[in-house]
């Protein structure tokens, strides 16, 4: 059953050696770069359409099996695995994360079973851009703890909350956001959220928090909720044309840290939630600087329908 998911994964290979942008070289985003993420978060919506069905469905059983959709979705519109392209060392053409693993694992054949949380991350890349989204699915909806639907409602209000403050601030001072101040920003969407539900133990991961993205997967500047040390990267401004990638991780408990084992899976301490969304900037019809989400769903929350520029992508 991997004729899709094999012919990708030889298309993708074929672009590691490809000079697109030294990951930490200087970032000079234009139309097109925009325009370009634009186009791959398209193809990215209509693979996680693809997934969400299959695995909402009962259709796709396992991993292996939602790499094989994803890659046919791909495949029919001449796109690669951005994943595969930008990292040497992975071989798989979306990752299918379970329950406790909250992202970057390897699909494989391992059956679900009712009540797993499915985190699906799809990275595209088309004619020279990527795009980069995930999204948690349930297999067998009923058997969901409803803890876990909770946490993920949350994890979409934590990213939503942001993208507002976030142009809030570009309306009163357009040429102050830095990357780092995304970061922070982030940080005072998830305290604001665990004050609205105090009655519920949850927090989000500390290791998993966004990046910036363009003809690479990942571009420095980083965004990090907790500190980091001070570079010429993670003060640089937020720009016209910008694209970057706000991908909180939240966890049922207390503990803040996720773990890397062996297969480099970053796996939570209990159940976890993983919604990512990249985002552009550009100028609204009054003139000023905004960010628009270009990776809504139409299973995403509503409002959110209110900070995207494409509006609902149906897969066909």
């Amino acid at each position: 059953m991997k004729s899709y998911a094999n012919r990708v994964k030889v298309t993708s290979a074929r672009c590691r050696g490809k000079k697109l942008h030294a990951r930490d070289a200087p970032h000079v985003p234009d139309i097109s770069n925009l325009d370009g993420v634009r186009e791959a978060c398209r193809i990215c919506v209509l693979c996680m359409h693809a997934a969400s069905d299959a695995i909402g469905t009962g259709y796709a059983l396992d991993g292996s099996q939602v790499e094989e959709l994803v890659a046919q979705v791909m495949l029919k519109n001449r796109a690669h695995s951005g994943s595969m392209c930008d990292t040497a060392d992975f071989d798989a053409c979306c990752c299918v994360s379970v329950n406790e693993v909250a992202a970057h694992a390897v699909p494989t054949s391992q059956r679900f079973a009712p009540g797993d949380v499915i985190k699906v991350d799809v990275v595209v890349h088309l004619q020279g851009y990527m795009g980069d989204m995930a999204r948690t699915l349930f297999f067998d909806p009923p058997k969901i703890d409803t803890d876990i639907v909770r946490l993920y409602d949350i994890n979409q209000r934590v990213v939503l909350k942001t993208i507002l403050e976030l142009n809030s601030r570009l309306s009163k001072s357009p040429h102050t956001l830095t990357y780092a101040e995304i970061g922070k920003v982030l940080k005072s969407s998830v305290d604001v959220c665990r004050a609205e539900h105090r009655d519920f133990r949850w927090t989000a991961l500390e290791d998993l928090c966004g990046h910036r993205i363009g003809k690479k997967m990942h571009i420095r500047p980083w965004i990090c909720m907790r500190d980091v040390a001070s570079s010429s990267f993670e003060t640089e401004l937020v720009r016209e044309h910008d694209t970057f990638c706000i991908e909180p991780v939240c966890c049922l408990g207390d503990v803040a840290h996720g773990t890397l084992n062996e297969q480099h899976e970053i796996v939570a301490a209990d159940l976890s939630t993983h919604f990512e969304v990249t985002c552009g900037v550009k100028r609204s019809l009054e003139g000023s600087l905004q960010i628009v989400c270009l990776t809504f769903t139409d299973f995403d929350l509503s409002e959110f329908e209110s900070v995207s520029e494409c509006g609902m992508v149906s897969a066909e």
